[in-house]
């Protein structure tokens, strides 16, 4: 009889030492399933987070690249008016010249 008690005791103590474990187990993984849930959101924020960035940043790259083509362009063609400066230049002085002898001509031959 003795016996079956101090079986049944010790039966006991291995069945209350196992559920304090079991509850010790549950509780941790609680505490991991809440860390790795936080964990998970936060990744999660931070992918989201890092793809807008980049999307804002490729909308930037591709606005400057069209801002530079065009002024690429602009400066292209700011050039081909400098090129022909010197030839409208050269046009104007010989016809103000030619003007200008014509103007002197017509005041020598009227002052005569």
């Amino acid at each position: 009889d003795t016996r079956l008690q101090l079986v049944e005791k010790s039966h006991s103590i291995a069945a209350d030492s196992h559920a304090q474990a079991l509850q010790a187990a549950h509780e941790r993984h609680a505490v991991l399933t809440g860390k790795v849930d936080r964990l998970e959101e936060f990744m999660g924020e931070t992918v989201d987070k890092h793809a807008k960035a980049l999307q804002d940043l490729h909308a930037v790259f591709h606005r400057e690249r069209e801002q530079q083509a065009q002024r690429v362009l602009d400066l292209e063609m700011s050039h081909e008016s400098h090129i022909a400066l010197p030839d409208r230049v050269a046009y104007l002085e010989k016809f103000l010249g030619e003007s200008a002898d014509q103007h002197a001509q017509a005041v020598s031959a009227l002052e005569k």
